[in-house]
C-alpha cells in the first residue's frame, strides 16, 4: 500500500529552504472544527438525552454544529439551539425544502446563533429526477431571503455527491461552496488523481463498487474541490460532512486511528483554504451507524479527545490579527512529511509536522515507521513539543534550542516556538 501511494501521489518535497514562511492564525485551526448533530433522531441519544448533547459540545470546545431544519422544529428545539448559542456554539442550519424558508425569521430570532444557512442536503442523491431545476429555483430564493434577513450570515451551497453534478447544476448563488469529504478507510491528507479505469490495484486511488456495480471513487481533497467548484467558481469551501465509521467492516477504520486521521483532516483542510470542517457526527446512532466521535453510551472516542486537545492548544482569544513570518528549515524524511506554520496573537508560533501516510488497508495495520526529520528556527527557541497520541491526548515534552532532531510519524507533532 505504501509503495502504491508513493507512485500516485504528489506530496511536499522533503526539504523546505530557509526562507521566511508566512504563518496562518493558530485560531484558524480551533475555529475550523464543527460537528453534525441530529436532534430529530428521537430514538437515539440525541432525542433521549438532549441535555447530554449540549454538555458534550460544551466539553469538547467545538464552536459549531450542523443540523437540519424540519417542520418539527418548535420552541423546545429552538431553546436547545439558544442554549448552545449562549455558550458560544453556533449552528449551520440545513434548509431541507423551500416550504421551510418562511421559518427563517423565527429561527434567527429564536436562536441568535446562526453561523450559516445551507441549501438542501445532497439533492443529487435523493432519487429526484427534478433536482437540478428545483435547486436552481430554490437556491436563489434561499440566498435572497437570507441576505435580506441577515446579510452577514453566509449561505452555503449544496453538497453534491457525484463528480458530474456540479457541472450539470451550473452556477447558483452562494457565499461558500460545500463539500462532503468521505475517504472510505483511506487517509484524509493524500490526493489521489482521477482515473480513467478505476481500480483498487491500478494506482488509481481508492475506488469501490456500489450496489449498482458502478465505480465510486474517493478522490483527494484538492481534486474534489476543483470538481465541486464548477457551481460557484472562486468561492471558498466549507466541508460540511467528513469522518470515518468505526463499525469494523472493510470500509471503516479501527477507533484507535481516529485521533491521527481527525487531526490531520483539520490540518490538511485549513492548509488548503477550507475554513470549516464538520465531522459526521457527534454520537453513534442506529440510523447512520458508528460515525460518532462519541459512543451511543455517551463515552468519548479518541476522535472527540483529539479534536478537543487541538482546539484547546490552538485557540486564541485575539484571533483578529495579521500573522507574521518565520524563517525555518525542515529537512529529512520523505515526500509524505507534511508541515504547516501557525501563529498566535502573542507572537508564539506552532510548527506542525506529520506523515500523510495510510495506517489501515481495510484488514490490517500498515502504519509506516517514523521518519527522521530535522527542524531549525534561527533566532528563535523551540520550547515544547505536543505529540498527538492514539488516545487523542497530547504527550508534552519540554525542549530548548533553535533546532531539533525529531521522529515524525502519522500522529502530528506541534512544536511551540518562541
Amino acid at each position: 500500500m505504501r509503495n502504491l501511494l508513493r507512485t500516485c501521489i504528489l506530496a511536499l518535497v522533503s526539504t523546505v529552504p530557509l526562507v521566511a514562511q508566512t504563518a496562518l492564525p493558530a485560531d484558524s485551526i480551533a475555529d475550523a472544527v464543527g460537528v453534525n448533530i441530529h436532534l430529530d433522531f428521537g430514538n437515539t441519544g440525541y432525542g433521549m438525552y438532549p441535555d447530554m448533547t449540549t454538555s458534550l459540545l460544551k466539553k469538547s470546545g467545538i464552536r459549531y454544529y450542523r443540523t437540519g431544519i424540519t417542520a418539527w422544529n418548535q420552541a423546545a428545539v429552538n431553546s436547545i439551539f439558544k442554549n448552545l448559542g449562549t455558550a458560544g456554539i453556533r449552528g449551520l442550519y440545513v434548509i431541507k425544502s423551500s416550504d421551510l424558508t418562511p421559518q427563517l425569521p423565527g429561527l434567527l430570532t429564536a436562536t441568535g446563533n446562526v453561523a450559516g444557512i445551507e441549501y438542501q442536503n445532497e439533492p443529487d442523491n435523493d432519487n429526484n429526477p427534478s433536482w437540478i431545476s428545483q435547486t436552481r429555483t430554490f437556491g436563489p430564493q434561499l440566498f435572497t431571503s437570507m441576505h435580506n434577513l441577515m446579510p452577514s450570515v453566509p449561505v452555503i451551497g449544496p453538497a453534491l455527491v457525484y463528480d458530474t453534478s456540479a457541472s450539470a447544476l451550473g452556477v447558483v448563488p452562494m457565499d461558500n461552496n460545500n463539500l462532503h469529504s468521505y475517504m472510505y478507510n483511506y487517509p484524509p491528507d493524500i490526493d489521489y488523481p482521477p482515473a480513467s479505469t478505476p481500480s483498487m490495484n491500478a494506482g488509481a486511488g481508492p475506488c469501490t463498487r456500489n450496489a449498482a456495480s458502478e465505480w465510486v471513487c474517493f478522490p483527494g481533497l484538492k481534486y474534489a474541490m476543483a470538481t465541486a467548484s464548477v457551481d460557484a467558481p472562486g468561492k471558498p469551501f466549507w466541508i460540511t460532512e467528513t469522518g470515518y465509521t468505526t463499525s469494523g467492516d472493510s470500509s471503516s477504520v479501527p477507533v484507535q486511528y481516529q485521533a491521527a486521521y481527525f487531526t490531520r483532516q483539520v490540518l490538511w483542510a485549513v492548509q488548503n483554504g477550507v475554513s470549516k470542517v464538520f465531522f459526521y457526527e457527534l454520537l453513534d446512532e442506529s440510523v447512520s451507524g458508528t460515525y460518532g466521535i462519541v459512543t451511543a453510551a455517551m463515552q468519548p472516542k479518541p476522535g472527540f479527545t483529539a479534536l478537543s486537545s487541538v482546539i484547546n492548544l490552538m485557540a486564541d482569544k485575539n484571533a483578529n490579527f495579521s500573522p507574521s513570518s518565520l524563517n525555518y528549515l525542515v529537512s529529512g524524511g520523505d515526500r509524505f512529511i507534511q508541515h504547516g506554520l501557525y501563529e498566535k496573537s502573542d507572537g508564539t508560533f506552532y510548527l506542525v509536522l506529520w506523515q500523510s501516510a495510510a495506517m489501515w488497508d481495510g484488514s490490517k495495520d500498515i502504519t509506516p515507521a517514523a521518519e527522521s526529520v530535522s527542524v531549525s528556527v534561527p533566532g528563535k527557541q523551540i520550547s515544547a513539543s505536543y505529540t498527538m497520541q492514539a488516545s487523542g491526548e497530547f504527550k508534552v515534552s519540554t525542549m530548548t534550542g533553535s533546532s531539533a532532531n525529531l521522529s515524525i510519524g502519522v500522529y502530528p507533532v506541534f512544536l511551540k516556538i518562541n
